[in-house]
């Protein structure tokens, strides 16, 4: 049998985009390589930065295809061309990260012992939907999803909904949640930001959000709702990232006449626009530290790193009561139906309806919750020690900790006594 530190870990997923599942793999990546020989591995280079081909990554170089012949083709490829490279590096482990890696590592297994890291709703995510969505449901994740050793959730939330869904793998259900290295954040919080931006957040109150520009997060209700706040109380909203919204997201704020800038189009930065597309940054925590809220809108979601992010900084933060994870994370005690219909505040921020952009009174709920933040002096320091307290729950130690044990466990070696 071999010794922990000789078992050979595989870590797969899609893309090295910068979502949260792409945090944790870095995560994994860096930490799990203090323990055991580590490889890393992508269908494809989509979405990565020119540095995250640097690392120890494999790419299996294989296109997502546009036609269903060309998808199943491809999927075909990925399969085999995995299982090869498991055998020729004789891994042990293969841990995969969402769910399109996780049908091409159960499937591509060879003599390695497979782990699957669920990061979102299965039953809420509004993209399985239709045949596929049926056929993913009711064949392709309570069937594929048996083959593996154990799948990991990243929230209570999570495991409590496949349980309810697929029974026949609740024996292979373990939570660990996201682990937050704080005194990082906040230590890149701090680096030099662009000073038209510090400025600007020195002289009007800057709604932020950080993520993907995609269906998930909602930000056309977000947009919605912070044209009625500007209304009332004179602020800014800037959004930090880019994805296949981004012309729809900068068309709904055409329409609300909401003057734009965004740093694709080179136009210079001033102060007197409403609304600021920032753009994928490498470093979001620096844009962060110098807002006023934070708002989080998602339609549905697992365990948002960025709004524990957030928290992390010291920013009050205001998020829809979505499934999965925002309730667990800022409302742990709440009893509640979910999800509230009015919003409920704790020491950690504030828990909101969810903010559906057609519903006249989820607006206003939203509008002047964040209208009555803006104007109050005290959250920010209230809410600083609060949240920074909640996230120091989340241990990075303590969640790479169970990792580790679980690799032991599924490896069926000894790992303890390792220094993490």
């Amino acid at each position: 049998m071999k010794s922990s530190s000789a078992l050979r870990i595989l870590i797969i997923i899609p893309n090295l985009g910068r979502g949260g599942a792409q945090q944790v793999f870095w995560q994994q990546m860096n930490h799990l390589a203090l323990h055991f020989e580590v490889f890393g591995c992508v269908f494809n280079w989509d979405g990565a930065f020119e540095q995250d081909k640097l690392g120890n990554i494999i790419s299996l170089d294989v296109p997502g295809g546009k036609t269903w012949l060309q998808k199943v083709y491809y999927f075909i490829i990925r399969i085999l061309r995995l299982r090869k490279i498991k055998k020729d590096r004789k891994i042990d482990i293969s841990i995969s990260h969402l769910e399109g890696a996780d049908y091409v590592n159960l499937l591509s297994r060879y003599l390695d012992r497979t782990i699957c890291w669920v990061h979102g709703t299965k039953r809420f995510d509004e993209n399985i939907t239709g045949t596929i969505g049926l056929i993913r449901h009711r064949i392709l994740m309570p069937v594929i999803y048996r083959r593996a050793q154990k799948i990991v959730t990243v929230s209570r939330g999570i495991r409590d909904e496949l349980s309810r869904s697929y029974p026949s793998i609740v024996p292979l259900l373990k939570t660990i949640y996201n682990g937050f290295d704080i005194e990082g954040i906040q230590q890149s919080s701090r680096e030099e930001t662009d000073e038209n931006f510090v400025r600007l957040c020195g002289t009007s109150s800057v709604i932020i959000t950080h993520c993907r520009l995609s269906r998930q997060k909602n930000l056309t209700a977000l947009v919605r709702i912070f044209e009625k706040v500007a209304k009332i109380a004179p602020s800014k909203l800037a959004i930090l990232g880019d994805g296949e919204l981004r012309h729809a997201i900068i068309d709904e704020c055409s329409a609300l006449q909401l003057k734009t800038w965004t740093c694709w189009d080179g136009a210079p930065f001033a102060g007197s626009y409403d609304v600021y597309f920032m753009g994928q940054q490498q470093n979001p925590f620096k844009y962060l530290k110098h807002a006023h809220l934070y708002a989080m809108t998602s339609g549905w979601e697992g365990f948002p790193l960025a709004l524990c992010e957030a928290m992390a900084i010291g920013l009050p933060v205001m998020a829809a009561d979505c499934f999965t994870g925002p309730r667990e994370i800022i409302a742990p005690d709440i009893n509640s139906q979910q999800p509230v219909q009015t919003p409920f505040h704790t020491q950690y921020g504030v828990l909101m309806p969810l903010a559906d952009r057609i519903n006249p009174r989820a607006i206003e709920h939203w509008t002047s919750e964040i209208v009555n933040l803006l104007g109050k002096t005290n959250v920010s320091k209230t809410q600083t020690t609060a949240g920074i307290g909640r996230i120091q729950e989340f241990s990075f130690s303590e969640t790479m900790e169970q990792t580790v044990s679980l690799i032991g466990e599924v490896a069926n070696v000894n790992t303890n006594g390792k220094d993490l």
